[in-house]
């Protein structure tokens, strides 16, 4: 989350937050964002997690989802989560 932070190096990757329904387990969610964004420069961490994902996980203090919804940015939003208000 450097990045979004504005304290990258330039070694620094991208971590990607989507956030969608989905009956996959976890660790099967990104294969196709992977594969879309295959030999893009810089390197990027793609993580998928559900609406319900989110807001079971968004007030456990040091959790990775935590820090994500409070120091990363919105790049594209369709929708809302179910109270959240960032």
């Amino acid at each position: 989350m450097a990045r979004a932070r504005g304290d990258a190096r330039p070694d620094s990757d991208y971590n990607l937050l989507l956030i969608e329904p989905s009956d996959q387990p976890r660790y099967r969610r990104a294969a196709r964002y992977r594969r879309a964004l295959v030999g893009l420069a810089p390197a990027k961490d793609i993580l998928v997690w559900t609406p319900e994902e989110v807001a079971e996980w968004r007030e456990v203090p040091n959790a990775f989802i935590t820090a994500a919804l409070s120091e990363g940015m919105v790049l594209y939003e369709q929708w809302a989560l179910p109270g959240y208000d960032g």
